[in-house]
């Protein structure tokens, strides 16, 4: 009986670090055909050579221009409604698919260590088109690869981490014991070892983004949310401790680990519109 379920924990594992890591590519679909300001498709390489599918809203007279990351195993449509926002701002935006999600190259997922190098290359290819000032916002992972660059990240206006987590290892656990009722470490005892081994990289190498965060240098906002059990309020907390100024915390209460605009709905929106520009507008002043 202990040999059988050895295998079948074996097993289980494999598969659970093989769907941890499998790119989710799939068609992004045409520009949004009510997206209201003109909006190009576009290719560029990460700085690994990974190419790098997305959108680009060009803003006549901008010199600024923010990029959006999305969440784990989403896409740029995740972040078309913060595009539509940002330029009826001023600025340029950029979307792109992290490497493995989307219309991008890539054949796995990390949770933000080699999607680094999708945001440097496209940091690299805004500069190609004349800009040097840049703001950046993350969900999520999104938020996670924004941190883990930090130390690379030069030009920056100002920063927005949205449900990132502080250490990856603590969602794990979260997601573990949320989804099957185990404690994280019981499943990652031969997950995590599996993923290492895919991705090729070492739980060594692995720095926690409440660590990485410390190597920015520009204005900060942390939004976490009062009811989010994958990012515990408490470590979102932890993370912006970590921080330097100056950096402002938004806990906004009862919303969970999604995407907080659109999904607060039209008077929700409103708030998360006034918040966002009131620090925006302190950072570029």
């Amino acid at each position: 009986m202990v040999v059988v379920l050895a295998i079948a924990f074996t097993a289980w594992s494999a598969h659970f670090a093989w769907q941890l890591t499998n790119a989710t590519h799939r068609p992004v679909g045409p520009l949004p055909k009510d997206f209201p300001f003109p909006m190009e498709a576009v290719r560029f390489p990460a700085q690994d050579g990974v190419p790098i599918a997305g959108w680009f809203v060009p803003c006549p007279e901008a010199t600024r221009v923010a990029v959006l990351l999305h969440g784990g195993r989403r896409n740029r449509l995740e972040t078309v409604a913060r595009a539509r926002l940002l330029r009826a701002h001023g600025y340029a935006v950029l979307l792109y698919d992290a490497r493995g999600c989307g219309e991008s190259g890539g054949t796995m997922l990390s949770f933000g260590f080699h999607e680094t190098n999708d945001l440097l290359g496209a940091l690299d290819y805004l500069r190609g088109r004349g800009f040097h000032q840049f703001g950046l916002l993350g969900f999520s992972q999104g938020g996670v690869t924004i941190a883990n660059a930090a130390g690379r990240l030069r030009d920056l206006c100002w920063v927005v981490l949205e449900c990132t987590p502080s250490d990856l290892r603590l969602t794990f656990d979260h997601d573990m014991h949320n989804a099957y009722g185990v404690p994280g470490w019981l499943v990652g005892a031969l997950v995590m070892p599996l993923v290492e081994w895919r991705l090729g990289v070492s739980i060594k190498d692995y720095t926690p983004p409440r660590d990485n965060v410390a190597n920015l240098h520009c204005p900060l906002l942390v939004i976490a949310g009062g009811a989010d059990v994958r990012v515990l309020p408490g470590e979102a907390r932890e993370l912006f401790d970590h921080a330097n100024k100056p950096k402002w915390f938004w806990l906004i209460p009862g919303a969970p680990h999604t995407n907080y605009y659109p999904a607060a709905g039209k008077a929700g929106g409103k708030v998360y519109e006034k918040a966002l520009f009131q620090f925006i507008d302190f950072a570029v002043k």
